[in-house]
């Protein structure tokens, strides 16, 4: 009977062509396979979405090493995590992948709140260093930072990318006169592997101006602009003041329904619909009486910087008014 040298050769090099490969893949499949029963297994998220990692402590307690369970699986440096309810970053990775991938990550002391050329208020988790402090290195190395600097350390996405020198920022709690920061210099070079990293931002402590909201941490605040009712001056959404609730409190919203010739009228009943963000409906509560419309937020400062939608229609009338409200933080 002949051999089949195809096949055994097939077979021979299913796990890699050399005594190193099979070696390396079976280490791997081990892994894999013994994962669920090892303490270090972890389920996380990496950039959103769910993997399981091996995590083990380093000395200093705000570091843990981090490797992927799945040899498929890979890290980035400046990779966002987020484990027990806290944002980490990638600051470390090993170039030495052969085996397997490995890096450190940080946790996160800090969200970051600002805006580019819009309304629109981004939060990016990050790491920020003090006096006295190490900034994404050994703790051995330790860097000193006049008082009147920070430094952070933040994602390289296509939103940090747009940060600049003179960029004023927000560096603290919501009490009642926060420290505000300009950027002075911007380090795109030292924590970056290829097209990946994290940027390190080196700012300065200044004054607050009158652009600036402090009570939801954005310098230089951009008012975002109602969009224009998609339907006629027959039916309409009215308030005092402006478009916006702050969190713990209520605001009054008021139906106004005209005919053709602009007479108010009074016996049409209003249809209202409220739309709170995902994942915070039940932190907004609405009640009606007659005409009026009372919108309540609960004390949950999360809420702030989002967008609530309130639209009003009516049984006889087929035209529909939309109205975006923003949560406000307390002052």
């Amino acid at each position: 009977m002949g051999i089949n040298w195809d096949l055994y050769n097939k077979r021979l090099n299913l796990h890699g062509f050399t005594q190193r490969d099979r070696l390396i893949n079976e280490f791997q499949t081990a892994k894999e396979n013994k994962a669920s029963s090892n303490p270090s297994c972890k389920t996380v998220e990496i950039n959103g979405i769910e993997k399981q990692v091996f995590i083990v402590a380093k000395s200093d307690k705000t570091k843990f090493s981090i490797s992927p369970v799945n040899s498929s699986d890979t890290l980035q440096m400046g990779d966002k995590i987020f484990w027990k309810n806290v944002d980490w970053l990638v600051t470390e990775l090993s170039l030495d992948d052969d085996v397997f991938i490995s890096g450190t990550v940080q946790q996160c002391n800090y969200t970051l709140p600002f805006q580019l050329n819009t309304s629109d208020i981004i939060q990016e988790p990050c790491i920020i260093s003090d006096n006295q402090t190490t900034v994404g290195q050994d703790q051995s190395k330790i860097i000193t930072v006049p008082d009147t600097l920070k430094h952070v350390l933040i994602q390289y996405n296509s939103n940090t990318a747009q940060l600049l020198k003179s960029k004023r920022i927000f560096i603290d709690k919501q009490v009642e006169n926060p420290s505000v920061y300009e950027i002075t210099k911007i380090d795109r070079i030292t924590h970056m592997i290829g097209e990946y990293g994290l940027l390190e931002l080196t700012c300065e402590e200044g004054q607050t101006t009158e652009k600036d909201r402090s009570d939801l941490l954005i310098a230089d605040y951009i008012s975002p602009v109602s969009p224009a009712s998609p339907v006629s001056d027959l039916c309409k959404i009215t308030y005092s003041g402006s478009p916006e609730i702050k969190v713990g409190s209520s605001k009054t919203f008021m139906a106004v329904f005209k005919d053709e010739s602009g007479n108010v009228l009074t016996d049409v009943t209003p249809i209202w619909n409220v739309i709170a963000p995902g994942g915070y409906e039940s932190y907004v509560s609405f009640s009606e009486d007659g005409i009026n419309l009372v919108v309540t937020i609960a004390n949950e400062f999360d809420l702030t910087g989002k967008m609530i939608t309130i639209k009003l229609s009516s049984v006889d009338n087929p035209d529909e008014a939309v109205l975006d409200v923003k949560v406000v933080g307390l002052i």
